[in-house]
């Protein structure tokens, strides 16, 4: 039997739509739900993601607007998030979806040559900085 799930409505700025598509691929869905469901599990753990903007989100175009099905238990602590930072739920799921990229992105950051700095000497490379 499946999950009852949670409709949320999620509305994408260009940066994050092309974010997704650059780094997961087209199928926005999938990558949302993997973003949100990173950013639910770093709420839980002890690495916390950043706390959210605090701008008006609402002047922000989006380029892409749909529903996604969440499971309940996602959908209330996102929920919760967003209460305890003060910021609408469509904010909450915008930011998760721009930690999410990030730590992507960090994940796959490679050591950058220092100049006079021997390769390999992580102690000194800009990934270690």
């Amino acid at each position: 039997m499946k999950e009852r799930e949670e409709v949320v409505k999620v509305a994408l700025g260009k940066f994050a739509k092309s974010g997704i598509e650059d780094l997961l691929g087209a199928d926005l869905a999938v990558g949302v739900e993997a973003a949100l469901t990173h950013y639910t599990r770093r709420l839980s753990s002890s690495w916390k993601p950043v706390a959210a903007p605090q701008f008006d989100w609402a002047a922000v175009d989006a380029a892409e607007v749909f529903d996604l099905a969440v499971a309940p238990e996602m959908e209330a602590a996102l929920k919760r998030e967003a209460l305890e930072q003060k910021v609408p739920l469509d904010q909450i799921l915008v930011h998760a979806v721009l930690v999410y990229l990030a730590d992507l992105e960090s994940a796959t950051f490679e050591s950058v040559p220092i100049p006079g700095v021997p390769p390999g000497d992580a102690s000194t490379s800009a990934s270690a900085l």
